[in-house]
């Protein structure tokens, strides 16, 4: 939850950064008002669409490998599986790092969800405010459907959905402009914006930008009520003195349009600002590109395997095997089989080369009039015999050299060949 937060407040934060730049100055209140629900509607959905972009990583299937044991007095700890299915040992002082990284991880969730709880705990307490705030008075209908609450004392007039709240005052003195601002309010549907703004506020309790764009939102819904007053004939001088009068009153901390929200300042300017050219909107088109990139980064990359089938030495396997009188092509022969792993200098008549992965070599050592013994081979620069076979360990074997090969061939195949780098058994 905290990441999608994090997500949806850094998507928020580049969208309203981008209208504040370029739109927030413009008289087209109804497309600036579209505009930032569509920036609040866009940083909540697109950080919870899975997209998965696939991504080809090769992996080594391992068929066989010698793992020891790990003991309890040991430097390790618990053990790690990565990717090629290799086990590899999780040294204690990483596993002590990732455990602490795990833990702040936890605590920054903790806070997340802790200031989560009291933004939705002061979401609903103004809602309780609203609700005790239209209890009593006298209930009219007007023309439009309205429930006109009028009461007592000094309640600064406000409206929530098709309710409106006006002191007594207020409606006998100017019941006109106050009514038909909150009227506009009410048709318009500035409740719905604003409890869509709640919604995205109470998961981004720690975002700034986002109680910015509350603000500026705020302000456009009294932009659109002010100059549906002065489209229904009511003097503009007459409406701004209103409005000067009401901005010393009280201000309700509800989850409502109030006539005196919003910089006195900036809604007289805009009444008398020229209208903006509409070929300015657009320059809300920054909008596609910065979604696309954010779809882009939040997208999962899918990994699709490649796999690379490798056996991997068995350190149990004997390292030089001599076969006498097996099956060779179609005869029978006395040979040596050398199991070769990864990383193993082999020099052949000359030739040399690191052998990139595990290999299994058969040399022909057939000794008799027809077939002469001609292989020679060294491990490490010792030589050895059918009767004193080498005892070294896979991992012990750094180099082995070949010589007068003529005679040897790979494991597979039924002829023998003239070099003994020709044509190796794979696993």
């Amino acid at each position: 939850m905290m990441y999608y937060a994090l997500k949806s407040a850094l998507l928020l934060t580049l969208l309203y950064g981008g209208f504040s730049a370029l739109l927030s100055r413009e008289t087209f209140h109804r497309f600036n008002r579209m505009l930032l629900l569509g920036i609040l509607v866009l940083s909540m959905v697109l950080p919870a669409v899975h997209i998965t972009i696939p991504v080809e990583q090769k992996t080594q299937k391992t068929l066989t490998l010698p793992f020891p044991s790990v003991m309890e007095d040991s430097e390790y700890t618990q053990e790690q599986y990565s990717t090629n299915g290799v086990i590899t040992p999780l040294p204690r002082k990483e596993w002590q790092r990732e455990s602490l990284e795990s833990l702040k991880s936890l605590d920054l969730q903790t806070i997340y969800i802790i200031g989560l709880f009291v933004a939705f705990v002061c979401f609903v307490r103004r809602g309780v405010l609203l609700a005790r705030s239209l209890r009593g008075g006298l209930r009219l209908r007007d023309e439009q459907g309205n429930t006109i609450v009028v009461k007592g004392g000094t309640l600064p007039p406000f409206s929530f959905m098709h309710w409106i709240a006006i002191n007594v005052s207020d409606y006998e003195q100017h019941r006109r402009s106050i009514l038909t601002h909150e009227q506009a309010h009410a048709r318009l549907g500035h409740s719905w914006d604003l409890l869509l703004l709640e919604m995205v506020q109470v998961v981004q309790w720690f975002n700034p930008f986002a109680w910015l764009l509350g603000r500026e939102l705020k302000a456009i819904h009294e932009y659109e009520a002010d100059e549906a007053v002065i489209c229904q004939g009511i003097d503009a001088k007459q409406y701004q003195q209103l409005l000067v009068i009401k901005a010393v009153g009280n201000r309700l901390q509800l989850l409502a349009n109030t006539l005196n929200h919003g910089s006195l300042k900036k809604r007289i300017n805009m009444m008398q600002q020229q209208k903006s050219n509409r070929w300015r909107m657009l320059r809300a088109a920054f909008v596609i590109p910065v979604a696309t990139l954010a779809v882009i980064a939040f997208a999962k990359p899918e990994i699709k395997t490649n796999e690379v089938q490798q056996t991997v030495l068995n350190e149990s396997k004997p390292l030089v095997e001599y076969k006498t009188h097996e099956k060779w092509g179609k005869g029978y022969r006395d040979y040596y089989r050398v199991n070769l792993g990864e990383g193993v200098w082999i020099e052949s008549n000359g030739a040399s080369h690191i052998e990139e992965q595990f290999f299994t070599y058969s040399f022909d050592n057939t000794n008799n009039a027809k077939m002469p013994r001609k292989t020679t081979m060294m491990l490490n620069g010792v030589p050895f015999d059918q009767n004193s076979l080498p005892k070294l360990t896979a991992k012990d074997l750094k180099k082995i050299e070949i010589k007068n090969a003529e005679n040897a061939r790979a494991a597979n195949h039924g002829e023998p060949h003239h070099h003994a780098r020709h044509h190796p058994r794979r696993h």
